[in-house]
């Protein structure tokens, strides 16, 4: 279709067809597509997903904006799936999307590894912040820092194989507290707290359909035997002798 090119409409795709005008070699359809998005979906413009190719270029905007953040974390990794960039699965050499092999390799630095997917495998950019459990199996020729120059704030866990000859701090000449000159020659005359009086339960009350002054009824007559059988020792405590 040449005579499409350079007449004053951007031709990248026409009646759902891509024509493929939008191109240096067609002189981006006569310049009809120069500073124009032109894209098979534009739905996929900014739909929250970084979509490669066409849509992340300054033209579409970089994907109307969801690629802002793609395209800052990883300004060299090229891909026409940034998508899959961090998606919690290393993409690494030949691997199936949607049933079609890519011969993608995710797994670079530029891409930061699959974003993070294909740290376990690959050697991380940055150190780690967290020191390893065990140590290492080969011990490093050269030692990654100089000595610190002040002691740690943190004494160690475990004791050192010889001990100082002298003793870090010395102790106290006098003891934070000093004793009593004499000890007490007499027990105190009073318990250290008063003990509770054993009290009797005032007026009537009904116990089994009976109703009466039951500390009064069981002092005037085998009054240990009432006390036990009525069930009276803590409503009648004085009376019937409980140890308060």
């Amino acid at each position: 279709y040449p005579y499409l090119v350079g007449n004053g409409y951007c031709e990248e795709i026409f009646y759902n067809v891509t024509l493929g005008l939008n191109v240096a070699e067609c002189g981006y359809d006569g310049g009809d597509c120069d500073n124009i998005c032109v894209v098979p979906n534009p739905s996929w413009l900014n739909d929250t997903v970084c979509d490669g190719g066409v849509y992340n270029t300054p033209e579409c905007d970089f994907d109307g904006g969801d690629c802002v953040e793609f395209n800052t974390l990883y300004p060299n990794c090229t891909t026409a799936y940034p998508y899959l960039v961090g998606n919690g699965i290393c993409e690494e050499e030949d691997f199936s999307f949607n049933g079609t092999i890519l011969q993608i390799d995710f797994n670079v630095s530029e891409c930061g590894y699959d974003g993070g997917d294909c740290v376990s495998s690959s050697p991380s950019a940055l150190p780690s912040s967290i020191f390893s459990e065990e140590p290492s199996a080969f011990p490093s020729s050269n030692p990654s820092k100089s000595p610190s120059t002040l002691p740690s704030t943190f004494p160690s866990i475990e004791p050192t194989s010889t001990p100082s000859m002298t003793p870090s701090v010395s102790p106290s000449s006098t003891p934070s507290v000093s004793p009593s000159s004499t000890p007490s020659s007499t027990p105190s005359e009073e318990p250290s707290s008063s003990p509770v009086n054993c009290l009797d339960r005032d007026g009537y009350w009904t116990i089994a359909g009976e109703n009466r002054k039951w500390c009064t009824w069981i002092k005037r007559a085998d009054t240990a035997k009432r006390c036990i059988d009525w069930n009276l020792q803590m409503d009648c405590q004085a009376t019937c002798n409980q140890n308060c």
